[in-house]
């Protein structure tokens, strides 16, 4: 989850935050517990797209409802560019690698009811929605309070 999440951090999460999936909130930033090859993963994902929202994600673009998600670059290095990038009341930052090994695949979707679309914010090294598909809402253990770096 870097940049917002630092290599190393530490965060404390509130478990079963959400008493209805109506509880969750753009830019939310929750755990969840999948399975991959037979082990268990916590993931750590940024909610991006709510039940009905369509999200499309292609290459270095995202837009949620037909807008484009609002980018101001903060950083740049050599290697990437980091964005404070804002949707509806949801900002946030958001890496890019310059020279990515391999682009997450392009993505256009409705997301169901009682599911949500979940993105890394290191965008072109995230294994998430855009792989996995839509998180049920029964899937999500936690929503993260506080985090140390």
């Amino acid at each position: 989850m870097y940049p917002g999440l630092p290599t190393q951090s530490k965060i404390f999460c509130l478990k079963r935050a959400y008493s209805i999936s109506a509880d969750v909130t753009r830019g939310d930033v929750v755990t969840l517990l999948r399975k991959k090859d037979g082990d268990a993963y916590i993931y750590v994902w940024r909610v991006i797209g709510l039940p009905g929202d369509s999200v499309k994600t292609t290459r270095d673009e995202l837009a949620v409802n037909g807008e484009a998600v609002q980018r101001k670059l903060v950083h740049e290095t050599e290697h990437e560019k980091i964005f404070s990038e804002k949707i509806g009341n949801a900002q946030y930052l958001a890496a890019y690698n310059k020279n990515p090994e391999k682009m997450p695949p392009d993505v256009t979707v409705t997301v169901p009811e009682n599911n949500f679309y979940v993105m890394g914010d290191n965008r072109f090294d995230a294994y998430d929605s855009r792989y996995l598909g839509f998180i049920p809402f029964a899937e999500i253990t936690g929503r993260k309070i506080y985090a140390s770096h």
